[in-house]
C-alpha cells in the first residue's frame, strides 16, 4: 500500500498552487500577473490538439483521485466529524475532526479545500482552450461538457462544507499574492447550474457501463442532489424522476456495488485501479487485516442498523476478537472505484422531496425500495410512520444506513438543520474554516467564529 497519503500535503506548496488559481479575481491588473516560469507549460501550449485536450480532460478527472479528496480524505472527514465513525488511529488531523476541533490549520480541511481549486483549475483551462483547438465537433462538445459537469461537482463540494466561496472561472498558472474575495453562497449554486446546464447540452444519456465519465445521467444525478441542497422540492423530484426513467437499475445485491467492476446502479464514480489507489479500506481496516485501523465504527451507527439489514451486515464486520471494523470497502490494495452518484441516492432525493411536499405515499413507496433490497420489511403509511415527520425522520434513517462511509452523514445533517442536535454542535462549526495559510496569503474573509 502506497502510505504517501498519509501525511499532509506541505502547506507552503498547497498555499502558493491555490493563491495560483484564487489570483486570477484582480482583473484587469496585469502587473499582478507573472511569467510562467521556464519550466512551467503554458495553457496555450499544452492543449493544442485533440489528444491534448484529451488529455487535459484526463487530467481533471484525475484529480477526483486526490487522497484529500475521493482517495479518501473527503469521504474520511464528513464521517468522522459525526456520530458515524470514530479516530482510533494516530492521525492528529482526524483525531481533532472527530472532536469537531476544526483548527484554521487543519490538514486534512486544508488539503480537501487545496484540492477541489486544483481541479477547478484543470476544468477551467479545458473550458477555455478546447474551443479554440481544431478537432472533430462532437469530441470537442463532449470534452467540454464533462469539464462543466466536473468543475459543478467539484464548487457543490466546496458550497456544501464552506458556504460561499471565491468563483473563479479562468485557468491559471502562477501569480503574485493578491486580496481574493469570497462570493455568496447564492453566487455559487448560480455557477453551479450553469455548468450543469451546459453540460447537459454536450453530453449523451450514458449508461451504468460509462459510469467512470460524466454523461447526462450523471448530470440529471447531480441537478436532483443541488436542488435538494436548495431547497427547491419539485425541482429535485424531477430531476431524481429524470435519472430513475433512465436505463439504470438497483444492484440486486448491495454488496455487489462495492465489491464488483460496476453495477446497473453505478450513475458516476471514481477510477481507481492498481496504478491509481485510494486509502478507502486501509484506514478502515485493522493492521491485523492489512490496513491502518485509523477509523472505525462509532457504536451509534452500528447500533442503527436493525437486524437483518443486509447493509449492516455488509458495511460493518468484526475481527475475530471482537473489535468492529468499516468493511464497506474491501480492497486494501486500494483498487475499487468509489461511487460519487448512485441509483439509491436519487430514491433517497425523490423520497425527501415528495415528504417536504407532504407526498407522503409517495415518499414511503420510494424509500421502500432500499429496504426491500437491505432484506427488510416495507414500511406501510399510517402503521410504522405517520405524519410529515416521521416520513421524514424515516427517510433520514435510511440514508444514513445506506449510505453510511459514503460521506453523506454531515452533510446531510448540516443541510437538514439537524447537526446542532445531533452532534451537540456550536452553530459556527456547520462550515468549516478557511485554511489559514489561505487567510494569510491573499486575505480572503474567514468564516465566522474562527478568527
Amino acid at each position: 500500500m502506497n502510505t504517501s497519503s498519509l501525511q499532509p500535503v506541505t502547506r507552503a506548496a498547497f498555499a502558493l498552487a491555490l493563491v495560483g488559481l484564487l489570483a486570477a479575481t484582480v482583473a484587469g491588473c496585469d502587473s499582478l500577473l507573472k511569467k510562467d516560469p521556464p519550466d512551467e507549460i503554458s495553457n496555450e501550449q499544452a492543449i493544442t490538439d485533440a489528444g491534448g485536450a484529451e488529455a487535459a480532460l484526463t487530467g481533471a478527472y484525475n484529480a477526483l483521485q486526490s487522497s484529500a479528496y475521493y482517495g479518501g480524505g473527503q469521504l474520511f472527514l464528513l464521517d468522522v466529524t459525526t456520530e458515524n465513525t470514530m479516530h482510533v488511529g494516530t492521525y492528529t488531523s482526524y483525531a481533532n475532526a472527530d472532536q469537531q476541533r476544526f483548527e484554521t490549520s487543519n490538514a486534512v480541511i486544508s488539503d480537501l479545500f487545496g484540492a477541489l481549486y486544483d481541479g477547478i483549475n484543470r476544468t477551467n483551462n479545458i473550458i477555455e482552450r478546447v474551443p479554440q483547438v481544431e478537432m472533430d465537433e462532437a469530441e470537442r462538445a463532449r470534452i467540454v461538457g464533462e469539464a462543466h459537469f466536473l468543475r459543478a461537482l467539484m464548487y457543490h463540494d466546496l458550497v456544501r462544507l464552506w458556504g460561499g466561496v471565491p468563483v473563479r472561472l479562468e485557468a491559471t498558472a502562477s501569480a503574485d499574492l493578491g486580496p481574493v474575495e469570497r462570493d455568496s453562497r447564492s453566487a455559487v449554486y448560480e455557477q453551479i447550474t450553469s455548468d450543469l446546464s451546459m453540460a447537459a447540452d454536450r453530453l449523451s444519456a450514458g449508461g451504468p457501463s460509462q459510469a467512470k465519465r460524466a454523461s447526462l445521467g450523471a448530470v440529471r444525478a447531480l441537478e436532483a442532489r443541488v436542488a435538494l441542497y436548495r431547497e427547491n422540492w419539485s425541482a429535485a423530484a424531477s430531476a431524481a424522476d429524470a435519472v430513475l426513467g433512465m436505463d439504470y437499475t438497483l444492484a440486486s445485491d448491495f454488496g455487489a456495488i462495492f465489491d464488483g467492476e460496476g453495477t446497473s446502479e453505478d450513475l458516476f464514480k471514481v477510477d481507481f485501479n492498481a496504478q491509481s489507489i485510494n486509502d478507502l479500506a486501509y484506514y478502515y481496516f485493522p493492521s491485523s487485516l492489512g490496513g491502518r485501523g485509523e477509523l472505525a465504527p462509532d457504536t451509534d451507527l452500528i447500533d442503527a442498523f436493525p437486524a437483518g439489514d443486509e447493509r449492516g451486515a455488509w458495511s460493518i464486520d468484526s475481527t475475530g476478537d471482537g473489535t468492529p471494523y468499516g468493511a464497506k470497502y474491501r480492497r486494501t490494495d486500494g483498487s475499487e472505484d468509489v461511487h460519487v452518484l448512485r441509483l439509491a441516492e436519487m430514491l433517497l432525493i425523490k423520497a425527501e422531496a415528495h415528504a417536504r411536499q407532504g407526498e407522503l405515499d409517495a415518499a414511503v413507496t420510494a424509500y421502500n425500495r432500499l429496504r426491500t433490497r437491505a432484506g427488510l420489511p416495507e414500511h406501510t403509511l399510517g402503521d410504522d410512520v405517520s405524519g410529515q415527520s416521521e416520513v421524514l425522520d424515516a427517510v433520514w434513517r435510511e440514508w444514513r444506513l445506506e449510505m453510511a462511509f459514503e460521506g453523506a452523514r454531515w452533510p446531510n445533517l448540516v443541510r437538514t438543520g439537524r447537526a446542532t442536535d445531533v452532534l451537540g454542535l456550536e452553530d459556527y462549526k456547520t462550515r468549516f474554516p478557511i485554511p489559514q495559510r489561505e487567510v494569510e496569503l491573499t486575505d480572503m474573509e474567514q468564516n465566522p467564529g474562527y478568527n
